[in-house]
C-alpha cells in the first residue's frame, strides 16, 4: 500500500469533544440514506467520522458499512472538499445500498458544501424543525366540524 493510500490517524474523528463541535458547530446535508455534518477544520487535511447505530444492523452489518465509508473517503480525498471534517450519520436504508450507491451518495452530499450555502445552526437551536399549521381563514375546517360548545356539557341519567 503506498503512503497515499493509507488513512492514518490524523485523519480520524475520535474523540467525542470533535464529534461534539461537529455537530454543535456543522452544516448539515441530509439524504435518504444517511447525514452529512460539514465543519471547516483548522489542518490541511479532511477528517472522517463516523456514527453508525444498531438500528443500521447488527454488528456485521453496521462494519462493513464503515468499512465501505472509510475506503470511500481514502480513495476519493481528491473529489471530496478540503480542509473540513465530515461526520457522516447512516440510516438504515443505507445498509442496503452497494458500494457504487453508498460512494456516490456519500460524495453527492459531502460536494453539496462546495456549491451552496447550508443552513448553519445558531446557538441554542435543537436542529429539529416545528410544524406549522398552513395559515388560511379556516373555513375548509369549520365545515368539517362543528364548532365546539361554550358551555360544557354533562350527562344526567333519570332513574
Amino acid at each position: 500500500m503506498s503512503r497515499a493510500e493509507r488513512f492514518p490517524r490524523r485523519q480520524r474523528i475520535c474523540r467525542k469533544r470533535d464529534f461534539e463541535q461537529a455537530f454543535a458547530e456543522g452544516r448539515r446535508r441530509s439524504g435518504r440514506d444517511m447525514l452529512v455534518v460539514i465543519r471547516p477544520n483548522a489542518t490541511d487535511e479532511s477528517r472522517l467520522g463516523l456514527a453508525v447505530g444498531r438500528k443500521v444492523g447488527n454488528a456485521i452489518v453496521r462494519n462493513r458499512l464503515k468499512r465501505r465509508l472509510r475506503e470511500i473517503f481514502r480513495r476519493n480525498r481528491d473529489r471530496l472538499p478540503e480542509s473540513v471534517d465530515l461526520v457522516v450519520v447512516l440510516r438504515p436504508s443505507a445498509a442496503e445500498l452497494s458500494f457504487d450507491d453508498l460512494r456516490d451518495r456519500f460524495i453527492g452530499l459531502a460536494r453539496e458544501e462546495e456549491g451552496r450555502p447550508g443552513r448553519q445552526r445558531r446557538s441554542g437551536d435543537s436542529g429539529r424543525r416545528s410544524r406549522k399549521r398552513p395559515k388560511g381563514d379556516g373555513a375548509a375546517a369549520s365545515e368539517s366540524t362543528p364548532p365546539a360548545s361554550s358551555t360544557p356539557t354533562t350527562e344526567t341519567s333519570s332513574q
